[in-house]
């Protein structure tokens, strides 16, 4: 009787969740009460979409892509790195998504960098984004809220974002569904 024990404790206190469910504690209570549920959706589609190693531009506040998607980002605020030149590369990359004012000049002399204008990832555009895609070309796809509208390849949207394809060629898919998301199942 004792074997029966140990595992009905753990159901009771809630390790069953940490067994079968695919998502953080913190959204246990329902996939329907996630406090941004297009994001979520985004993210959801994107896993299913996209291959494993894809690397998506993303809203920089949005610091639970990688969680949520199972995908690679581009930069996101949260995520700094440490190293010698690490810090900077950082930087360099939330100036090109215009959510850090800084000059390249000044990467130079500050101790730190504080993102602070996030909703200007919104205003940039198809040539913005496929000059980022020519420097960085690891970074194929691109998530941005709506209402943005670009020319580009759109492979998916939903009443809060546009998930849409960078990369061009063989290989690159373009698996077009500009279906709405009404139910996920957890």
């Amino acid at each position: 009787l004792d074997y029966l024990v140990i595992p009905l404790l753990v159901m009771k206190i809630g390790g069953w969740h940490l067994l079968c469910h695919p998502y953080p504690l913190r959204y246990e209570s329902s996939i329907n009460e996630f406090p941004d549920r297009p994001w979520l959706e985004m993210c959801l589609r994107a896993q299913d979409l996209l291959p494993p190693d894809a690397c998506l531009v993303i809203p920089p506040d949005k610091d639970d892509f990688q969680v949520l998607a199972h995908r690679s980002c581009y930069v996101d605020s949260k995520h700094f790195p440490f190293g010698a030149g690490r810090g900077v590369e950082w930087a360099r990359r939330m100036i090109r998504l215009r959510v850090l004012d800084l000059r390249e000049e000044d990467l130079r002399t500050l101790d730190h960098f504080v993102p602070s204008h996030f909703d200007r990832y919104g205003m940039l555009t198809t040539a913005d984004l496929e000059s980022l895609h020519r420097e960085y070309p690891f970074a194929g796809y691109c998530i941005v809220p709506q209402p943005a509208n670009l020319s580009l390849p759109l492979l998916w949207e939903n009443e809060g974002y546009r998930l849409y394809r960078l990369i061009s060629g063989p290989g690159s898919g373009d698996p077009v569904a500009r279906t709405r998301v009404t139910e996920i199942d957890p």
